[in-house]
């Protein structure tokens, strides 16, 4: 039986988690700080020294358009401005991919030290386009798994600095030695290495489910895009099942939208909760809407990985989208502190975002699940209605 909790029951939970992380992790610690030879410059805390007086191109790569990547580097624009390197922006509604982004901060007089243009912006269409050559740029942000392999070339046979961005798991991808250090002079990761853990322990709060459904397809690119080893932790942790389905593909094909839908369909009356990772189904096709129908179908509250866009479209919970403005203001300052000559590695690579999450009202009431007042004042993004309609058939 669902057991509702209220939500300020999370911080008795997270420190919980912290302080069971840190036990299991006691015996490799001294090998991790042996490891280490100078500590990380810290990007929140430090001084920005002044950046020199010159004009720096900045190239974007994206492993594909997707909205995430957009809005973090929607997010960078913002912090640079912040942090005073560049003219404050308002970007309009109408531009939502990251080259229209691009040609639009290239146009609008953004700032004298950094330069953005269509230029030097990057689609790799999700590895169907290469990234030749040395990238005329001063500096490299790249967002995506793919964009991070791709961009590690660029940093070690052209010394060209890359900061990535928008990663579900750096160490599988080999993006980073450790979550100290890239492991590579001219990367810096940034790393929220317990975001996805949190998620859980959020959602666990707010429902304390007993068994977690979760869809994911059976390789390296569904275990990453789908946060599953942190659940696996996690379940260890707080002691709920997990209900899996990987009869899924990872990759964009005449069906791989069904698939998925059909997965979510068996999974949802089999779990007290399902978690909606960013597998390729949900990141390639807009199906959100008819995720979100057949979970209200069977009743089952629903937590996102991706994000408040996706209570939007009708999932019960997730992170506001809070998230990603501190996050950009994070990776501005680390261009100030690369421009000004740090060294990408020896800047911090953890990053621990400020929790906040989003509650569709209306999923709530379709699935008759009770918001404790405590929960509603807890709530960063209310959405009481949801976007479009449900279409889903299953």
């Amino acid at each position: 039986m669902m057991r509702v909790r209220a939500v300020y029951r999370y911080g008795l939970l997270c420190a919980l988690f912290v302080s069971a992380v840190l036990s299991c992790r006691a015996g490799g610690a001294a090998a991790v700080a042996q490891s280490e030879t100078q500590p990380r410059q810290p990007v929140f805390s430090a001084e920005l020294p002044p950046v020199p007086n010159k004009r720096y191109r900045i190239a974007v790569v994206f492993s594909g358009e997707y909205w995430e990547f957009f809005e973090n580097f929607k997010a960078v624009l913002y912090g640079l401005s912040s942090i005073g390197l560049a003219n404050p922006v308002s970007v309009p509604d109408t531009i939502d991919t990251g080259r229209e982004l691009c040609a639009y901060i290239a146009s609008c007089g953004y700032s004298s030290s950094v330069d953005f243009c269509e230029d030097l912006f990057f689609d790799l269409e999700w590895g169907k386009q290469p990234l030749a050559g040395p990238v005329p740029a001063d500096l490299i942000l790249a967002y995506g798994g793919i964009a991070g392999t791709v961009c590690c070339v660029q940093a070690d046979e052209y010394g060209i600095p890359v900061l990535i961005d928008a990663v579900t798991d750096y160490a599988i991808l080999g993006l980073t030695k450790t979550a100290q250090d890239s492991g590579r002079d001219m990367v810096s990761c940034n790393i929220d290495e317990n975001r996805f853990k949190r998620q859980i322990a959020l959602f666990h709060a707010l429902c304390g489910f007993e068994s977690l459904g979760i869809v994911y397809g059976d390789d390296v690119y569904g275990l990453t895009y789908n946060a599953v080893r942190d659940i696996e932790e996690m379940s260890e942790l707080l002691g709920f099942r997990i209900v899996r389905d990987t009869a899924v593909k990872e990759y964009t094909d005449g069906d791989t939208a069904a698939l998925y839908l059909e997965a979510i369909a068996r999974v949802a009356p089999q779990a007290d909760a399902v978690y909606i990772g960013a597998s390729t189904a949900v990141t390639e096709y807009d199906i959100m809407r008819d995720i979100a129908a057949v979970l209200m179908r069977h009743g089952t509250p629903s937590f996102a990985l991706e994000g408040s866009r996706r209570v939007e479209e009708g999932i019960l919970f997730s992170f506001g989208s809070s998230a990603f403005l501190r996050s950009g203001v994070h990776m501005a300052r680390k261009i100030a502190l690369v421009l000004s000559g740090e060294r990408p590695r020896d800047l911090a690579q953890e990053f621990e975002n400020i929790p906040t999450f989003a509650l569709n009202l209306e999923t709530a009431q379709a699935i008759d699940f009770p918001i404790p007042f405590e929960t509603l004042l807890g709530a960063d993004e209310l959405f009481p209605r949801t976007a479009g309609k449900y279409e889903a058939e299953l």
